[in-house]
C-alpha cells in the first residue's frame, strides 16, 4: 500500500487591509487563516471596494478556521469585558458570531 503525505501543516492566508475614510489615515488588517483541511479562503470583495461595518470580506470554503484583526496603534480600543469571562471551571467563554469585541 502506497502512503500519501498528509499536509496538515499547510495554511492558506488571506489578508485585507482596510483604510478608514474618516481622514485619520488609520488602518485595520484582517488576516484569515485556513488551516489543515480547510486551506481555502475565498474573498468576496475586491481591491479598492468600499466596505461598511458588517460587510462580508471573505469566507472559508470548508467550515471555518481562524482569523486575526490587527489595529493601527493610533486606535483607542475599549474591549467588551465579557471577552475575558470564565465559566465555573475557569475556562474562557466562547463569544457568539457578530458579538461586539471592542469599540474605538
Amino acid at each position: 500500500m502506497d502512503s500519501q503525505p498528509i499536509y496538515s501543516m499547510l495554511a492558506v492566508r488571506q489578508v485585507f487591509i482596510i483604510r478608514l475614510d474618516d481622514g485619520s489615515d488609520r488602518h485595520i488588517a484582517v488576516v484569515e487563516i485556513g488551516m489543515a483541511e480547510i486551506s481555502s479562503c475565498q474573498p468576496t470583495v475586491i481591491q479598492g471596494q468600499t466596505v461598511k461595518k458588517g460587510d462580508q470580506l471573505g469566507y472559508f470554503q470548508f467550515g471555518g478556521s481562524s482569523d486575526a484583526i490587527i489595529f493601527d496603534k493610533r486606535f483607542n480600543l475599549t474591549f467588551n469585558p465579557s471577552i475575558k469571562a470564565k465559566n465555573a471551571n475557569g475556562d474562557s467563554i466562547m463569544q457568539k458570531v457578530n458579538s461586539w469585541l471592542a469599540t474605538f
